[in-house]
């Protein structure tokens, strides 16, 4: 009896532990159960787990977005690109029998009020044309070039269209809230001038200065530069004849004066002077002779270093200035020569620096400028590597039916930001796209009085800006100005394309 008893426990314990072990109903669970995401962002992933059971799982949706496998044991959700409102939906997992869900929550992404401005190509507000946020109704810019526009969805793009001139600029992928955008062959504003001369006193004028000297003399304020040099055996009277500029009707500014001895291919070799005039105050329309700058003695230095060139270019020339403000730039030399290494003797001036640009070359292809800034007149092992430029892709040159849904293409400019420019005959229209990308389109402004003219002859070439991380940073406050119509304060690469010819289709 015991034993029968015995046995009866055991199977009773046995069946138990079995149960015990994974007995029991099968499940399905996913991971996470939950979520919130925003319209236009990243994919979520989401994993299922079946437990007591062996299958096929397979996934389905109900509601906006979309999956990267609809079978297995996980998916990639993607948010739509867009929703009105907050929206739902619901991630469904099921293998035979079993189900399981997941809760989606679709946020519209945060929106951003752009109030920007409208500059120039003289860094002068543009009045009165309109400004198209990524599609939304066009605003009109203020007086003072100011325009804003609320509930922007980030990135966006940023049009600039003038109908009468024919002119537009489309910054893509924007995401900053107060751009500054350059609109490129606009010189909006009052042109102001004055006339500007004086004396030259002292360094190497006996009274008139040898043969073999240079002296260079430059105002230059906020708003307004200009030069003359005087070269050879000749006075020191200058004449800096019309000074011009946009804006105030009065400027306030330096007059700067050096001198220098030259060798025989033009280089400096010995520093005479140097001599400044503060306050020079200019107004419109207004004569100012009798500036005089007397010079005295400057220290002298030596500049040494290497450009590198990419293969395929050739180094044009170097150019060394310099530099004792943003405006005022005094450029000392000039050499044509295609040697790589340089020693270059400079002026030692308290307060300023000096800047190196060199030009290099691709035939037929494309040309790059390169700059190096705030470089001290004693400094050794200064090396400068000029980038190569971009080079256009398609449409090959002479391309016909041409229409906006054609792409444009071009290698990369490293760091570098595109000024791609499409330029009509005569009174056609004129397209401008600033982009990171290495491809783009003939913008579509019909809509807009821009429309792209049929059966026209057009041309193609691009501009190319580094170090610039993003089309954010070339509509900052300085944005492509520096390099464009002023000498850049930091190190700086441009590079310019030849240019193609195209077609539009009839």
């Amino acid at each position: 009896m015991k034993h029968f008893r015995w046995i009866a426990i055991s199977v009773l314990l046995v069946f138990l532990a079995a149960c015990g072990a994974g007995g029991g109903a099968p499940t399905l669970s996913i991971s996470p159960s939950s979520t919130t995401v925003t319209a236009g962002g990243a994919p979520v992933n989401f994993s299922a787990t079946l437990t007591g059971a062996s299958g096929t799982i397979n996934w389905s949706l109900t509601g906006p977005g979309s999956l990267s496998a609809t079978s297995g044991t996980s998916t990639a959700y993607t948010p739509p690109a867009s929703v009105a409102s907050a929206t739902s939906a619901t991630l469904t997992a099921t293998s035979g029998s079993l189900t399981a869900t997941a809760s989606i929550t679709i946020n519209p992404p945060p929106t951003i009020t752009v109030a920007g401005k409208v500059v120039g190509i003289n860094n002068q507000p543009v009045n009165g044309v309109p400004v198209v946020i990524s599609g939304r109704p066009s605003v009109i810019t203020a007086a003072d070039g100011t325009f804003s526009v609320a509930g922007v969805t980030a990135p966006y793009d940023a049009t600039v269209v003038n109908a009468t001139t024919k002119q537009s600029i489309v910054y893509k992928g924007l995401t900053r809230s107060d751009p500054t955008l350059l609109f490129v062959g606009s010189t909006p504003g009052t042109s102001q001038s004055a006339t500007l001369s004086g004396t030259i006193s002292g360094g190497a004028f006996t009274p008139n200065q040898p043969a073999d000297h240079t002296t260079k003399v430059v105002f230059a304020s906020a708003e307004a530069s200009g030069s003359d040099t005087l070269s050879g055996a000749v006075s020191g009277a200058y004449n800096l004849g019309t000074v011009s500029w946009f804006g105030p009707a009065t400027t306030t500014g330096t007059i700067h004066a050096l001198q220098w001895q030259r060798d025989a291919g033009g280089l400096p070799t010995d520093y005479k002077g140097y001599g400044t005039k503060t306050g020079v105050a200019l107004s419109n329309g207004g004569a100012f002779p009798g500036q005089n700058v007397a010079l005295t003695n400057v220290a002298e230095a030596n500049l040494s270093g290497s450009v590198s060139v990419p293969t395929g270019y050739t180094l044009s020339g170097k150019v060394l200035s310099a530099s004792f403000s943003p405006n005022a730039n005094v450029q000392v030399l000039t050499d044509s020569t295609a040697t790589n290494n340089f020693s270059y003797v400079t002026p030692n001036i308290g307060g300023a620096t000096m800047l190196l640009a060199a030009t290099a070359t691709k035939p037929a292809v494309a040309q790059v400028i390169s700059y190096k800034a705030g470089l001290a007149p004693n400094a050794t092992g200064v090396s400068l590597n000029i980038p190569a430029a971009p080079e256009l892709g398609l449409p090959a040159n002479a391309a016909t039916n041409i229409t906006p849904s054609i792409d444009f293409s071009w290698s990369a400019f490293s760091g570098g930001v595109y000024l791609v420019y499409f330029n009509g005959p005569g009174s056609q229209p004129d397209y401008y796209v600033v982009t990171t990308a290495t491809t783009t389109r003939i913008p579509d402004l019909s809509s807009l009085g821009l429309a792209l003219p049929p059966a026209t002859s057009y041309s193609w070439q691009i501009y190319a800006f580094a170090p610039f991380a993003s089309v954010d940073a070339a509509a900052g406050p300085e944005g492509f100005l520096a390099g464009i119509v002023s000498v850049p304060s930091s190190d700086r690469s441009i590079a310019l394309t030849n240019s193609r010819t195209f077609t539009t289709a009839p």
